[in-house]
């Protein structure tokens, strides 16, 4: 088994896999890329992991192995970018795994298997990837007697019911106060660390919005301009207008990545958020 994995920004699962491959006597290689001219030992498959850009077919031809592939979704849904980010994004509550092999069409591959798990309403994009990392893991070891064996039965994907998300950018993390407070919550939760922050502009500057929650039992506002600052809290909290309910920002991300109170930055009641 030779693995092919983009480092990722938190929790490197790589470790786990070889420790795994290595209690079960089967070879594993981890890199960071395919040179064929320096791999010697004959490679039955590639474990693309992680992995966001194309794998030549002349690399796999030369190496005589089969690729397979790790999506962070229950395939066909999610095909494409984002999948950590957009069931956060779209209010999900389940999300998984999918082991496949590689075709033609992006994450169109018949599956080898799939596990799921539960995401909470607590969760954030860091909690999302490290349960993504422990259920491949879980996957990988629950495939390999008949990865080692060659015995895959994989299953041709039902593509009438493939759903596709596509590329996210820091620009698509700005809060869009005309929503919900439920939707700009959940964007805030997609857009944590490790991305670049779900955002507003207070004063002409970007303002990163770490945490945040939804007002429970919120005042009904008749008179309603999204965006305005509706109260303070005690505890340096700040309460804003949405299209829908209020949402209370909890912390801010200063300017030397530090976690600070809303009401260090956002000291006038007066203020609007866009």
């Amino acid at each position: 088994v030779y693995t092919y994995q983009l480092e990722s920004p938190l929790h490197n699962c790589h470790n786990q896999i070889r420790e795994y491959c290595q209690s079960v006597d089967v070879p594993c290689t981890i890199s960071k890329k395919i040179n064929p001219s320096e791999i010697e030992d004959k490679i039955d498959y590639i474990l693309a992991i992680k992995w966001r850009f194309m794998i030549g077919q002349n690399e796999l031809d030369l190496l005589g192995a089969r690729l397979i592939v790790f999506h962070a979704s229950l395939l066909p849904k999610y095909r494409g970018f984002a999948p950590v980010q957009w069931p956060l994004l779209n209010g999900e509550k389940q999300s998984g795994v999918t082991m496949f092999f590689a075709a033609d069409e992006v994450d169109s591959g018949d599956i080898i298997g799939q596990k799921s798990f539960e995401i909470l309403d607590s969760d954030c994009a860091a909690d999302v990837d490290q349960k993504v990392e422990d259920t491949l893991v879980k996957l990988i070891e629950e495939q390999a007697p008949s990865l080692a064996g060659d015995n895959l039965k994989p299953i041709p994907q039902n593509h009438s019911e493939a759903t596709y998300a596509i590329w996210l950018n820091e620009a698509d993390g700005h809060l869009d106060w005309s929503q919900s407070a439920k939707q700009n919550l959940n964007r805030v939760r997609a857009f944590g660390y490790p991305y670049s922050g779900a955002y507003a502009i207070y004063n002409g500057e970007k303002i990163i919005i770490e945490k945040a929650e939804v007002v429970k039992a919120a005042r009904t506002y008749v008179g309603r301009i999204v965006g305005k600052v509706e109260s303070f809290e005690p505890d340096g909290a700040v309460n804003v207008l949405c299209g829908e309910g209020i949402l209370r920002i909890l912390q801010l991300r200063g300017e030397q990545n530090e976690l600070v109170s809303p009401r260090q930055i956002i000291k006038n009641l007066k203020s609007r958020l866009t």
